[in-house]
């Protein structure tokens, strides 16, 4: 896929989920950067997964139909977005 993190967010949230971004790499914080001397851009690998994760609803207390309503948002926006993308990318 060829979608960008902010945007597929945003159309998440759009759409009523409460998804969010969590888990920087832990040299992000400056209590280890300073204690370690490390900086932004010290493991590429880690920041590129970073820059492409999103955290979804997933709490014990959810129903099955809530699990459902995120698997097909989720699955619309994705589709959606591929749609789009292979539309830029067509040249008849």
């Amino acid at each position: 896929l060829h979608l960008d993190r902010e945007t597929v967010f945003r159309q998440l949230r759009a759409a009523g989920l409460g998804v969010n971004v969590h888990y920087p790499p832990v040299y992000h914080h400056s209590y280890y950067q300073r204690r370690f001397n490390l900086h932004v851009g010290a493991c590429p690998r880690a920041e590129a997964a970073f820059a492409r994760l999103l955290t979804l609803p997933l709490y014990p207390a959810m129903t099955a139909m809530e699990v459902e309503r995120v698997i097909a948002v989720v699955t619309e926006v994705l589709e959606q977005g591929s749609v789009r993308w292979q539309r830029r990318r067509y040249v008849p």
